[in-house]
């Protein structure tokens, strides 16, 4: 698990944060418009900002469960085109993780495609191959020059969470047994948009005394067409291409964390 930390300017006290994970570039099913206008969107709004949840591009190779021959584009032909999109937007990017689509490559030739994405971006040290830690600062705590409101996001790629509904929640809610006392909790590979809250009671030694905190749990949506798709193949239902959206926002001492729906 890596750490990362990213420290706004005191003078943002609001963003917003768009999942971009799932994307399977290079899949005849990614919905390429789709991908083009959440980014663009993000490049035009100053608020706003992306983590990239792995799974940016389908890769299917000769060993892989992605029939290669049903590919739209060679994977060095999907990861140069991720690049030159994701460009624009590179200082907006917070995070990025590895999925298991790119891990593919890593296993047949020991290619790390999503650290060799994050560095093409310029974000080379905000790369993690595995979970992460997401520390974002932002804003003054008390009006204090120097002194930050800090959020901590808990993110994960994610796997085998089977082909239901249940199985993503239980999936996101195990995110709490791992790392207890994030501000957000994220997680994708499940291409099930959902957000859920889940308090829980932390004891507070220091003062004596136990806490009820409330994080959010968010699971990122997919950019892939259901149509044709492997899933509608197996008689899955649909899944939505609604996307979650993080809002972190501060106050003079308090920090707030909610969430929207597009």
């Amino acid at each position: 698990m890596k750490d990362i930390s990213v420290m706004l300017p005191q003078e943002v006290t609001e963003i917003k944060i768009l999942l971009l994970g799932d994307v399977h570039r290079g899949s005849q099913q990614f919905n390429e418009k789709e991908f083009l206008e959440t980014v663009e969107f993000i490049r035009k709004n100053d608020n706003y900002y992306a983590i990239l949840m792995g799974d940016l591009i389908d890769n299917a190779t000769r060993n892989s469960e992605s029939n290669c021959y049903l590919a739209v584009e060679s994977p060095q032909a999907s990861v140069e085109w991720v690049i030159n999109k994701l460009k624009p937007i590179a200082d907006r990017i917070l995070a990025v993780t590895t999925g298991n689509h790119e891990e593919r490559s890593e296993k047949e030739v020991g290619m790390d495609i999503s650290w060799w994405i994050a560095k093409c971006l310029g974000i080379e040290e905000r790369y993690s191959q595995g979970p992460f830690i997401l520390f974002v600062s932002m804003g003054k705590n008390q009006n204090r020059t120097g002194v930050y409101h800090t959020f901590s996001l808990y993110g994960i790629h994610g796997d085998g969470m089977g082909t239901t509904l249940q199985g993503a929640v239980r999936k996101l809610q195990l995110m709490g047994d791992v790392v207890v006392n994030a501000d957000v909790y994220i997680i994708g590979h499940s291409h099930k948009p959902l957000i859920m809250p889940s308090p829980r009671i932390v004891i507070d030694t220091k003062n004596k005394k136990h806490n009820i905190i409330d994080p959010l749990f968010v699971n990122g949506q997919s950019f892939l067409n259901f149509e044709g798709s492997y899933g509608e193949k197996k008689g899955y239902l649909p899944t939505s291409q609604r996307k979650p959206i993080i809002k972190l926002k501060t106050g003079y001492d308090k920090k707030y964390v909610s969430l929207e729906i597009s």
